[in-house]
């Protein structure tokens, strides 16, 4: 619902209630416009809704177990993919594979993490990652209960993921669109034609 109307029956593929409010919220920009004289089509829009896709968010790559990329990378947009996460997904255990810049707020992005079950920390090659040392500690002090594995790469860390995990878990890459490039091409090499596709643009 936006100020000027209800719209009922509107589609949209993109998992988490934080899509639904971004939805919401072009659709009242759409309308400020159609006030002032810029016509749009309802039945494009629709459309649009319908078939859109981001790369990148809650982005499903594998099955059994479900493997998710997203480009998370605060403890605001963290908070925000653990909800949607556990809404949108049944799920027995949560493995992160998480790696983020070293200028992010590793202490939030740690409590927003806190009821994660396992966390894989890793490096992804990118000169501004933050260090597995100093994420580490982050999560000693700030979600001492979660269960930490390191490793020095991306490949390594979902590899290990995929070794720990059963079917019915869930393991979501996240912290950064450079880490989830990687995981993409991760991805793509072992088969995913539709993490292939989406790589493009992701980290750059």
């Amino acid at each position: 619902m936006t100020p000027e109307r209800a719209y009922t029956n509107l589609e949209i593929p993109l998992a988490g209630q934080h899509q639904l409010e971004n939805a919401t919220l072009a659709l009242a920009a759409l309308e400020v416009l159609r006030n002032q004289g810029i016509s749009w089509d309802e039945r494009a829009l629709r459309e649009g809704l319908r078939n859109v896709r981001w790369p990148a968010r809650i982005d499903v790559v594998e099955h059994n177990p479900t493997i998710v990329v997203d480009g998370a990378h605060n403890a605001d947009s963290m908070e925000k993919l653990l909800l949607a996460l556990h809404d949108s997904f049944a799920m027995h255990r949560l493995i992160v594979v998480l790696s983020l810049t070293r200028d992010k707020d590793l202490a939030g992005v740690a409590r927003a993490l806190a009821q994660a079950d396992i966390v894989i920390l890793t490096r992804m090659v990118n000169p501004r990652a933050a260090t597995i040392e100093s994420m580490q500690k982050a999560f000693v002090e700030h979600a001492p209960h979660v269960t930490i594995y390191t490793t020095q790469d991306s490949r390594a860390a979902m590899n290990l993921a995929l070794d720990l995990a059963e079917s019915s878990d869930l393991i979501c890459a996240t912290g950064s669109l450079y880490l989830a490039g990687e995981v993409l091409r991760w991805a793509a090499r072992r088969g995913d034609t539709i993490a292939a596709a989406s790589i493009e643009g992701v980290d750059h």
